[in-house]
Formats: structure tokens, C-alpha cells, sequence
């Protein structure tokens, strides 16, 4: 039932905005497990914030329908409290501490939007690590947390602004989705209304609430990972470290007794008899931590899920690698 309802939603948003079948694919799958994050980068005009607002209107519809929605639009010249907070200036002035500030709804709700990411301040980058990363994010020493939730960012890799976001918060977007120019039918159906892109968002069924979303998490959470596929992902892991000189641990001595490996128990390819040898690996100057195999993991969670089996394999374990 579940499923069936988030395959409708899909079609309803690919009938609207038409992408490659596997570019909806993995922003479904990504939106299918609880607090992922995923970034939409691409040129002007090719429906990054209609696919953004496309998804609240369809699969988060009560969030939809507030008065004032999760939406950040960010610009260099905010702060954290333009973003993240309202302001009580009254209480401020008075010194009452517990009502000086309350969260925004970008806050608070099961989706958020984070539109132009790329153009923040530090101070807001500060706080939006806090609210991805923990879930939560506090004034003066109070919590305010958030609830499970789906994250969506845009950006314009043209864009040129004066503070780089943070390594942190990019190590946090569990996919980095390319949207291309919009196909002949799309771009003819948009010009045919005086109103644009407003107009399909307006076209839209709703098809589910956050209650729903969260039903689905909880659905998501019993599909089973086998231990080969979390191998799988430490050995690529480890193989983009190899030129680093990552080192191992040296398996298959007696029990109790280390194997003592005369390479010092450093593990490396033959990159030097490889095909592909020169290529992008060779040129990997770092690699980081778990987060990305994590993010991998999940979306290959959704990708089972979608698809109607409730055991992650190899495949699917590996199709998300260009995003994660």
C-alpha cells in the first residue's frame, strides 16, 4: 500500500518535471529513509526548487499546506537569525531569556529546503551543521530539535560566492543529484503558460502526508543489509586510499599469532598492471570517512524498497557510488 502510493507520487512528479528515469529514482530513494540529505546542482532555470516545492506538495502535503513553509532562501547577507530563528525583541530587551527566540519552521519540520546552499554565511553554515548533523540546535544553552526529516539543497555550481561551504556540511549530503536542462515536452508545456514553473507545481496531486513519510521510514528500517555488501563497501573504501599507503589489518595468522606480512601489513593494488591505471583513483589526494558508505547504504535501503524486496544486494549497493 505504502509503496504503491510513493510510486504514484513519482510518476506524478516525473508526468510534471521530466527527468532521466534514474535521476527520480534516487531522489525517491534518497527521500525514503529518515534525516538524509540530498543536494540538486545544476544550471538557471532547470527546475531545482519546482522539483524541491514538487516533492513537499506530494509526499509532505500537511507541510505543504502551512502558512509558512520549511524554506530557506539563503543570501551572504543573512544571519543565523534570519535563517533558524524568530525573534522576540521585546523579550530581548527585557532580558527574558526562555522567550527571546523560537524556532523557524526549516527548523522544526519533517522537510526542509535549503534554496542557492551555496550562498550562506559562516554563522548559518555554523547552525545548519548542528541541525544536520544532531538534529537539534540550541540558544543560550536550550535545545531545539527537529523532527525526523528529508533535506533538500540547490545550488548552481556557476555561482561564485564569498564563503565556501563547509567540508563538514558536504560530508553531510548523502547525494549530489545533477539536473540537466529541461526536455523539449517539459520546456514547451512550461512557455504554454504565462505562469511557469508555479503552474506545474499547481498541477500537482497530493498524494501523501509526513505521517505517511514516516510510516514508510519505518517500513525502510526492516530491509536487511547483508554483511557482504558492508564488505564490499570497506573494500572500495580501502581502495581509494591504496595510494595513500592505507594500512590494514593482516588476516589469516594462527589464532592468537599476527601473520607478519613483509609489506608491513600495507594494503595495495597492483595499480601499475591496471587498465584503468592514470584514471580518476589515481588522483584521489584524500579520502573520507564513513559517512559516505552510510549514505550509500541508505539509498541503496530505498533503491530494495522501490523496488519490492526487502534485502539489499550487491547492485544496488554500488548504483549510488557516483552521488554518495
Amino acid at each position: 500500500m505504502l509503496r504503491n502510493l510513493v510510486l504514484e507520487g513519482k510518476r506524478e512528479l516525473a508526468r510534471a518535471v521530466r527527468l532521466p528515469e534514474e535521476t527520480w529514482r534516487v531522489i525517491i530513494a534518497s527521500m525514503l529513509t529518515p534525516n538524509r540529505v540530498i543536494e540538486l546542482t545544476g544550471t538557471y532555470g532547470v527546475a531545482k526548487t519546482t522539483i524541491a516545492l514538487g516533492i513537499m506538495k506530494v509526499f509532505f502535503s500537511d507541510v505543504y499546506e502551512q502558512p509558512v513553509k520549511p524554506i530557506a532562501r539563503l543570501r551572504e547577507t543573512l544571519t543565523e537569525f534570519d535563517v533558524f530563528w524568530y525573534v522576540n525583541v521585546k523579550a530581548l530587551m527585557s532580558g527574558e531569556e526562555e522567550n527571546e527566540v523560537r524556532p523557524r519552521p526549516i527548523v522544526t519540520a519533517p522537510f526542509k529546503f535549503f534554496n542557492e546552499v551555496r550562498r550562506g554565511s559562516p554563522k548559518v553554515y555554523q547552525v545548519m551543521l548542528s541541525l544536520l548533523a544532531e538534529g537539534e540546535i540550541e540558544y543560550k544553552g536550550r535545545v531545539y530539535r527537529s523532527a525526523p526529516f528529508f533535506c533538500i539543497m540547490d545550488s548552481n555550481p556557476k555561482d561564485t560566492a564569498s564563503f565556501e561551504l563547509p567540508k563538514a556540511i558536504i560530508d553531510r549530503i548523502d547525494a549530489r543529484i545533477p539536473i540537466g536542462v529541461s526536455d523539449p515536452v517539459t520546456t514547451y508545456s512550461v512557455l504554454r503558460n504565462t505562469r511557469g514553473w508555479s503552474r506545474v507545481i499547481d498541477s500537482l496531486e497530493q498524494i501523501t502526508t509526513s505521517r505517511d513519510v514516516e510510516r514508510v521510514w519505518a517500513e525502510t528500517s526492516k530491509v536487511e543489509v547483508p554483511g557482504h555488501c558492508n564488505l564490499f563497501l570497506s573494500f572500495i573504501h580501502a581502495a581509494m586510499q591504496c595510494a595513500k599507503g592505507y594500512r590494514m589489518p593482516v588476516w589469516g595468522g594462527r589464532r592468537g599469532q599476527d601473520r607478519q606480512d613483509p609489506d608491513g601489513g600495507r594494503f595495495q593494488l597492483p595499480c601499475e598492471q591496471c587498465q584503468f591505471n592514470g584514471s580518476f583513483c589515481s588522483r584521489i589526494t584524500e579520502a573520507w570517512g564513513m559517512r559516505w558508505m552510510i549514505s550509500a547504504t541508505r539509498l541503496a535501503v530505498g533503491f530494495a524498497w522501490l523496488d519490492g524486496r526487502w534485502r539489499v544486494n550487491l547492485r544496488t549497493s554500488s548504483t549510488p557510488f557516483p552521488m554518495s
